[in-house]
Order: C-alpha cells, then structure tokens, then sequence
C-alpha cells in the first residue's frame, strides 16, 4: 500500500473516530514519513481523543519543532501537558499559541486556566476577560473567571459571573 493510501485510510478512521484504527495507520505512515507535521498533528489528536496525553505529548513535540507557525499545534501541547499535570510548560505553550494568533477565545481561556491552577488570579481574569471579549457567550470563560473572583473572595462579582455562564449555556 502506498503511503498516500496509508495516510488517507488513516485520516478516514480519524474522521470516523476510530482513532485506535487512525493510530496504527498514521503510525506506519509516519515510518516512510517521519517529518509529515499533518500525521503527527493528527496523530496526536487521535491519541488525545483516546484519553492517551502521555503518548501524544511526543508527537506533538516533534510536530512543535518540525513547524513553528501553527497556533493549533501550541494549543494542542498545552492542553497535553495541562492533562498531564505540568502547568507551566502548559502556560509556555499557551502564550505561544496566542502569539501567533491573538484572536484565539479558546487560548485565552486555556491560559487563565493554568494562572488559576498557579493562582495567578489577576491574570487569569484578564485572560478570561480577552476571551469574553472575542467571544461573549462563552460560558466556559465566564464560569472560569468566576472561579478565579471566589478565589479573591469577590464573591458577589463571582456570582453574577456563574450567573451569567448559566444563562449561556
């Protein structure tokens, strides 16, 4: 089987979420392909989808270094190494991911996520508040910056922020 058959199985099975079936094929292609950032991207993704962030945290760290210009890439790593439990080179890899694209609701929020396991509460709301703003109804932001206000023990503003997240959803 060709390697572009191999890879295009693969990302069939992928897009079927069988990722254990995408795992093994994105694998063998990668062993004619070892630099193919897109099979390691999603390579990753399947792993992460199977609930295996150790594993994948390799793959995307070669992704990472093969390709320095993909906002997904960063965000992806520090959602895998938040999983695994390892909050400051999650916070590296979320600023990386919003340098490249700022506009990014979801890196905003990721970021004040690991400030508040840092108890960075400050900065944590003004990361919420940047993800509020490119996105208003995001209740997962708004329910994160309330967190971050009870932990300053400004509870009335944190009521109306969980408030507010509920009236999202």
């Amino acid at each position: 089987m060709s390697p572009e058959k191999v890879f295009r199985d693969a990302l069939s099975a992928f897009n079927v979420r069988r990722y254990d079936d995408a795992e093994r094929l994105f694998k063998k292609f990668l062993k004619s392909q070892p630099r193919h950032v897109g099979a390691l991207n999603l390579l990753t993704l399947a792993l992460m989808g199977m609930q295996r962030f150790a594993e994948a945290e390799e793959f995307i760290a070669r992704a990472v270094k093969l390709h320095q210009g993909s906002d997904a890439s960063f965000h992806n790593y520090g959602i895998i190494l938040k999983a695994l439990n390892k909050p400051k080179q999650a916070l590296e890899q979320f600023t990386n991911a919003l340098r490249l694209n700022s506009k990014a609701a979801e890196s905003w929020n990721n970021r004040g996520t690991i400030y508040n396991e840092l108890k960075l509460y400050e900065k944590a709301i003004a990361d919420f508040d940047q993800a509020i703003s490119l996105s208003p109804n995001y209740a997962g932001a708004i329910a994160n910056k309330g967190k971050s206000l009870s932990e300053l023990k400004l509870h009335a503003e944190a009521l109306n922020a969980y408030d507010k997240a509920l009236s999202r959803r």
